[in-house]
């Protein structure tokens, strides 16, 4: 039997094809103690504070030459957007819908604390449902929610409450609380991890000939803000002299909120605002490193609108401000 000439003409490509379909069905050789990549995940600020140091542990005994890129998301469609482009390859928060194309499987769950400052006034004879409801509240919502489950307990309880301050990332709700009479309702793992006092404290490192260059030999963790394609250098600078260094770790981040998750479990050095890291080298929770190599920038600006005369509220709230840091930084 000899093969037709239209048989002739389909068997290579039918050879081509079969072949990519057997490479496709093989599985994929992967070896973590070998393996040199990068993964990116997309992931909020909480995940990153409850997930990474069990991650990072586990990565540096199984694939230690394995690096973690972070990509930080504000919610659902974000992160599946960065999973259908490809920008990312795991995406970590609360579920989405099921299709073809998202797969999801479940981590971990999650309850519920209330924390206030130490001497609340609301609570000095005990906490009922109604001094919660009553008090002033924090919320956080990274997607700019001003009502959550919270409000819709009390709503069955016939029962409402006050949101004073809403916030996209639950880092700074802590500082906040402490210096007010707020309350905030927040997942029980960071209430416990801001409540103990033995987070992971990063070592100094010995300042004896200490060096801007020296920042190459040590693990960093890197940030890749959203506008740019590259790593961020770390601009530092002494007297006249400047240097902009490129530096190498096993992280990275979109967030200065998540590189801070990070510094304080102890997973390298990071470049972040000074005020950000203050009050944890306040509270030996972290140390500072190349302090005279600390550059100044102009720092923040108030931004609003100049097409109309500013309100006398806006005014307010930018005298409160200014007002507020000054006597911070007294």
């Amino acid at each position: 039997m000899q093969p037709t000439p239209r048989a002739c003409d389909l068997a290579v490509p039918i050879s081509d094809a079969l072949r990519l379909i057997r490479g496709t069905l093989r599985p994929d050789e992967f070896d973590p103690a070998t393996a040199d990549q990068v993964f990116t995940i997309a992931m909020n600020d909480y995940s990153a504070f409850v997930l990474l140091p069990l991650l990072l542990a586990r990565l540096s005994i199984e694939a230690p030459h394995v690096d973690v890129r972070v990509r930080g998301t504000f919610g659902r469609d974000e992160a599946v957007e960065l999973l259908d482009s490809g920008e990312a390859s795991l995406a970590i928060g609360f579920p989405v819908e099921v299709s073809a194309r998202i797969l999801t499987r479940s981590l971990l769950q999650e309850d519920f604390s209330c924390v206030a400052r130490p001497g609340h006034p609301a609570f000095a004879d005990g906490a009922s449902v109604e001094d919660f409801a009553a008090a002033s509240h924090l919320l956080v919502s990274r997607e700019g929610d001003r009502a959550s489950l919270v409000d819709r307990e009390l709503a069955n309880l016939g029962l409402e409450r006050r949101v004073a301050l809403s916030l996209p990332q639950f880092l700074v709700a802590p500082f906040v609380i402490a210096e007010t009479d707020l309350v905030a309702t927040v997942a029980s793992r960071v209430a416990r991890r801001f409540a103990a006092s033995g987070l992971s404290r990063l070592p100094a490192i010995d300042r004896t000939g200490e060096d801007a260059q020296d920042l190459t030999l040590h693990n960093c963790i890197n940030l890749r803000l959203p506008t740019r394609d590259s790593l961020l250098p770390w601009e530092l600078r002494k007297g006249r002299r400047e240097l902009q260094v490129r530096v190498e770790g096993q992280l990275t981040f979109n967030s200065v909120y998540q590189m801070m998750d990070a510094a304080l479990g102890g997973f390298g050095l990071a470049y972040v605002p000074k005020d950000l890291a203050e009050v944890h080298v306040r509270a030996g929770r972290l140390n500072w490193v190349l302090e005279d190599w600390f550059p100044t920038f102009v720092g923040h600006h108030v931004y609003y609108p100049g097409r109309r005369k500013s309100s006398r509220a806006v005014e307010l709230v930018v005298d409160a401000l200014k007002s507020g840091y000054q006597r911070r930084a007294q």
